[in-house]
Order: structure tokens, then C-alpha cells, then sequence
């Protein structure tokens, strides 16, 4: 086997930060503009529960395309941070990450809207115990997924979100991006 030093405190050790935690935002940020949204980053800190923090994208959402704020269309808000999918007793244990669950938490309250959509991503490319970086969906998501005779509202019960998400054709597959910048949200509006 390799020899492993046994004493740290003796060697001269520096730390480097290759990357910022928020690269991914700016970097989503700068090509938003680039695409001339009206762009903003609401958060590079973002923590709590993902499905919620989903929701909360697509109540964005709903306020730009009925009032025009905070931002007429076309715009981006742009997020980032680590949540998580908090399993409680007596709930499934089915197959998903907090992306994937971000993204499915938003399919249901934007459902419907024409010119939204929503992504959640691992920088990483593999969220949660998953070969999948998360999940893209938009108004038609939710309506697709009952097409096919499932009903989203299950998945969500039991935490499954990698399932839903693959019959609704809204699952990221990136594989392993070989970088981690913490999660990546972004909305888009038309």
C-alpha cells in the first residue's frame, strides 16, 4: 500500500481555492445577458428545502408574467447554494436529489405557463445518490407526465423524483463534470 504521512503538524501545508462557490451563477449570469435577459442573481447562498425553494422560482415566475415585476420579460433570476430533501418518517424513499426535486417542485406551480422554465443542477453532475445532475422543466412538464398516465403528486410523496422526471423527457445527464461550485437554479421568462 502508500505510505500516508502520520504527523501533519510537521509539513507546511497551503490551501488554494481554485474556483469561488458563486462561479457558477456569474458564469450563468454573464450568458443571460449575453441572450439579452434582464438578469439577476437572487442568491449564491441558498439553503433549506428544495422543493420549496422550487416553488418559490415558479411564485417568481407568476409575478413577472402578471405584474412585470421585479423584471419585465425576457429575465433570469439565477440562485445557487446546497439544499436538501429532508425524508421524514412514514415518507417514500425513492430515488432523486434536491436538484431533481427543486425542478419538480417547480413543474407543479408553473404548470401551464407558456415562456417559463426552470433548472435545477449539480455543478458536479451527480445529484443526489444519482447518475443524474438534476432536472429542466417548464409549463407542459407536469401535463406530459400525466399523459402518461403518472401522476407527479405521487413522486413527490415519495421522494422520487429521478423517475418522475425521466417519464416527463426533463432530466440533466452530464456525467461527471470533474468541477463542484455548489448547485446551480436558474428561471427563465420570455
Amino acid at each position: 500500500g502508500r505510505e500516508t504521512p502520520k504527523n501533519l503538524d510537521t509539513h507546511r501545508l497551503k490551501n488554494y481555492i481554485a474556483v469561488e462557490g458563486d462561479a457558477a451563477c456569474k458564469g450563468a449570469e454573464k450568458r443571460a445577458r449575453e441572450l439579452g435577459y434582464n438578469t439577476v442573481i437572487l442568491s449564491s447562498m441558498f439553503e433549506g428545502e428544495s422543493r420549496e425553494l422550487g416553488r418559490s422560482f415558479a411564485f417568481i415566475a407568476k409575478e413577472v408574467l402578471a405584474n412585470g415585476r421585479p423584471f419585465r420579460a425576457p429575465c433570469a433570476f439565477i440562485g445557487g447554494g446546497e439544499t436538501v430533501v429532508t425524508i421524514r418518517d412514514g415518507e417514500g424513499q425513492g430515488l432523486g436529489g434536491p436538484n431533481q426535486e427543486f425542478a419538480l417542485g417547480a413543474a407543479l406551480e408553473i404548470e401551464g405557463l407558456n415562456d417559463v422554465v426552470i433548472a435545477g443542477l449539480d455543478t458536479d453532475g451527480t445529484d443526489g445518490p444519482t447518475t443524474f445532475a438534476g432536472g429542466m422543466v417548464d409549463g407542459t412538464s407536469a401535463k406530459r407526465c400525466r399523459a402518461a398516465g403518472t401522476d407527479p403528486f405521487s413522486f413527490i410523496r415519495n421522494h422520487d423524483a429521478s423517475a418522475v422526471l425521466q417519464v416527463m423527457e426533463d432530466i440533466f445527464i452530464t456525467g461527471n463534470t470533474g468541477t463542484n461550485v455548489n448547485d446551480l437554479k436558474i428561471l427563465l421568462v420570455r
